[in-house]
């Protein structure tokens, strides 16, 4: 622990990953100049062309709102300003004890205008891709006097709670931090960027919170610890921006100040894995002096992060719809290439992994079958969680399309009409087809009404496929005789004298 200022300018190109060509420390906000190749906060491309990259658009909106931040605030002359704190709010004290309402800052504390961007080294540039970097950006209103601006990287979230109203009714309320040790936890950073007056180059002191005796405290550590690990300068000519800076479109010499910090190297999170970073504060105070110094402004209330810094991250496989009636082979193939689509990379060993179905139940995809050839889906949580407790999840889907196509009998036989039980035809096998099961065929069966001339026989032929499509055949049979007997040849007519002479009685044919 010590007890010793920042140091001055230290400008130069971060080799960071974002922006495209790492980041200019220079006093200037946009891209490409002055060395194009070079991003920086803003890229203006038909009057700053090159390949240097930017954090912001010209709108001031935010190309990845997970990784920047602007923030505005209002000022004295310009805007209300919601946002300064009131009553007695020391640096030292527990944040619990803040609180803040509508008001005007003091001229030389009052801030407009905050940019706050995470990123990662850049081997390309000769970064480390581990190191996570935090770059940061802040202004003031006048400069003549000198300005305190505070990045306070806290572990554990502070929030904003509003408790009241003022008399005109603006909002007003208190500070709220789950901080483990006196409102803040051991080891929280605050880097503070120090305009002087008159000064042509702003300062950057960095302090760790430390139990110091018996009480919590910022303690000053020497930039000479942190060497190409920090980089901060004040603009040293008259700046252009593309939004609004006091009512101007642009910082006169000593108005604003950039810079950059390798918050791994600094927090040494090497030793320290399973370090979080829940919440940025961005805020003004009146002096270097951190027993004594009140804050005074702060622009829209505390940057709540959600970074992941064991570089967590879960795969889940492209959800799979295959067709109906797939082959065994096919199926059994891309149900285990999409089980081996589960993946996770980063995460602090060890990590373990687990899957559940949609209901929360724990599958065992070692064990897993696919779903049957008929149709069916299978979906899975994948959930990952790493040594330091970092959990991130994904889902993906295993579908078969259901079969709903009834077989097909082929060559289904006309309904007849026969005279006798014996001209019914003979019974046959009736072919079928089926869009999964193939062909085949199957023996009919016959069933009678019971009653005779007409008596109706129903032959029908029955199939069910393997998904449960049936497909039904039937052919009536009507034994009907509607031809009349025919007798054989009568004897011819005779004529006889007596009665006696008739001819005996013969069965007749």
């Amino acid at each position: 622990m010590f007890s010793v200022k920042g140091i001055a300018q230290l400008t130069g190109t971060v080799p960071v990953q974002t922006p495209t060509g790492g980041f200019a420390v220079e006093g200037d906000a946009y891209a490409n100049t002055p060395t194009a190749g070079i991003g920086d906060w803003f890229a203006d491309y038909s009057t700053y062309p090159g390949t240097g990259g930017s954090l912001f658009n010209l709108d001031g909106s935010i190309i990845d709102p997970n990784m920047s931040f602007f923030l505005q605030d209002g000022w004295k002359g310009g805007p209300v300003d919601l946002t300064v704190f009131a009553t007695d709010n020391k640096i030292n004290q527990n944040p619990n004890d803040y609180y803040w309402t509508r008001g005007d800052a003091p001229a030389k504390n009052e801030i407009e205008n905050v940019g706050v961007h995470f990123t990662y080294g850049s081997a390309a540039l000769g970064g480390n891709p581990d190191d996570l970097w935090c770059l940061f950006a802040g202004d003031r209103m006048v400069t003549n006097g000198d300005s305190y601006l505070d990045f306070e990287f806290l572990q554990k979230p502070l929030t904003m709670v509003v408790t009241g109203q003022d008399s005109q009714g603006y909002d007003n309320g208190k500070f709220e931090s789950q901080g483990l040790d006196g409102g803040r936890t051991v080891g929280d950073l605050l880097v503070t960027i120090e305009f002087h007056n008159g000064g042509v180059a702003a300062t950057i002191v960095i302090q760790r919170w430390e139990l110091v005796g018996s009480t919590y405290k910022y303690v000053v550590y020497p930039n000479s610890n942190f060497a190409g690990s920090i980089y901060a300068t004040n603009n040293t000519a008259l700046t252009n921006v593309p939004f609004d800076a006091f009512g101007y479109n642009y910082y006169v010499v000593n108005q604003w100040a950039e810079g950059a910090i390798n918050l791994t190297q600094v927090l040494n999170l090497g030793q320290n894995p399973c370090y979080s970073l829940s919440t940025v504060f961005v805020r003004t105070r009146t002096s270097g002096e951190s027993g004594t110094s009140q804050l005074k402004d702060f622009p829209g209330g505390p940057i709540q992060l959600n970074l992941n810094l064991s570089k967590l991250a879960v795969h889940c496989p492209t959800p799979v719809t295959l067709p109906s009636c797939t082959s065994v082979v096919d199926l059994q193939t891309a149900f285990s290439n999409w089980k081996d689509g589960f993946s996770n990379s980063g995460g602090i060993e060890p990590v373990m992994e687990e899957f559940e179905d949609l209901q929360g139940n724990s599958v065992n995809i070692y064990d897993l079958l696919p779903p049957e050839r008929c149709g069916g889906t299978i979906e899975l949580k994948y959930i990952v969680t790493d040594y330091c407790g970092v959990t991130k999840n994904c889902t993906s889907s295993f579908t078969i399309l259901p079969d709903h196509d009834a077989p097909v009998f082929i060559n289904i036989p006309q309904d007849v009409m026969v005279s006798c039980i014996g001209d019914v035809p003979a019974m046959t096998e009736l072919g079928w087809t089926d869009n999964c099961d193939g062909e085949g065929s199957v023996v009919g069966k016959d069933e009678s009404d019971g009653k005779s001339c007409p008596e109706t026989i129903t032959r029908s032929w029955y199939y069910m496929d393997a998904c449960g499509n049936e497909a039904f055949a039937s052919q009536k049979i009507v034994v009907h005789d509607q031809i009349a007997p025919v007798f054989a040849p009568a004897p011819e007519d005779v004529m006889v004298s007596c009665i006696g002479d008739v001819p005996a009685m013969t069965e007749l044919g």
